[in-house]
């Protein structure tokens, strides 16, 4: 069964059903924001985001972490080894280079993280954010992104060093 998309037909469909329609008038509205999905957002954002971040001399820990997160999502297979599709323009050049790096977490950082369009230049060289999502994604095959994620939460191995 289809979803249906949101239009003025279907939004005119929700009048009287209590949904929360917007009250502002909408007919001379032009699109200023576009949301392609996680991989077109998140390619648009990271950079920008992640080195700001840097730059400032913040910590990155949340972001390297999510960063890994999407690097074990490259591989397209979840933990329980069942495939998934990628939802990306790139998505068969990332499976691909996560897969041929599959184990070996520096190796596997090292080759998507040099995938320019995505990352940059500036920020694969910054000496704070490759060793932390190296680490990051080195503790997902062991322990799983879920306990990961608490681990991080509680800043459990925050100052660890991949080794």
């Amino acid at each position: 069964m289809a979803q249906p998309f949101l239009n003025q037909t279907t939004l005119a469909s929700l009048v009287g059903t209590g949904a929360r329609l917007p009250s502002y008038p909408r007919k001379g509205l032009v699109p200023g924001v576009v949301h392609l999905g996680l991989g077109a957002f998140h390619r648009a954002h990271q950079t920008m985001v992640f080195d700001a971040l840097l730059q400032r001399g913040g910590s990155a820990e949340h972001l390297a972490f999510a960063a890994a997160v999407w690097m074990r999502y490259c591989l397209g297979e979840d933990e329980r080894g069942a495939s998934y599709a990628l939802s990306d323009p790139l998505a068969e050049v990332l499976q691909a280079t996560a897969k041929q790096h599959r184990g070996d977490a520096p190796a596997t950082v090292k080759a998507l993280l040099g995938t320019g369009s995505i990352w940059g230049k500036v920020l694969p060289q910054d000496a704070r954010w490759t060793p932390r999502v190296t680490y990051w994604l080195g503790q997902m095959p062991s322990c799983g992104v879920v306990p990961a994620l608490k681990d991080i939460n509680r800043g459990v191995n925050r100052n660890a060093r991949p080794g």
